[in-house]
């Protein structure tokens, strides 16, 4: 075996490593995905497993579409600019005075 042959054999794993961490990134996030049909789930899996880099770049890109913003109670997306209102935030009570075996520590 030429030598020249070994110079490859990094990038081969690396691709292999990619490769393989992508489709089980892209099928965990399928299969806890509840959202999608079964029909729909099994052509997704089958463009992972059969389109290596593309299948999985795929399925992540359309997911995180999907669960990139979660909706209100009305069904549309709340804008990520408005502050709550001063109304809306509950009260939060003062916190309570420092207990004496603190203060007796301080003043050592």
């Amino acid at each position: 075996m030429p030598i020249e042959y070994l110079m490859w054999a990094p990038l081969v794993v690396l691709s292999l490593v990619l490769y393989l961490t992508l489709a089980a990134a892209a099928l965990y996030s399928l299969a806890g995905s509840p959202w999608v049909s079964s029909s729909a789930r099994r052509g997704w899996m089958l463009a992972v497993v059969l389109l290596p880099v593309v299948g999985s770049v795929l399925w992540l890109a359309a997911s995180h579409r999907r669960t990139a913003g979660f909706p209100t109670d009305d069904g549309e997306n709340p804008p990520m600019s408005e502050a709550p209102d001063a109304a809306d935030t509950p009260e939060v009570p003062d916190a309570p005075e420092e207990p004496d075996v603190l203060l007796d520590i301080r003043e050592r």
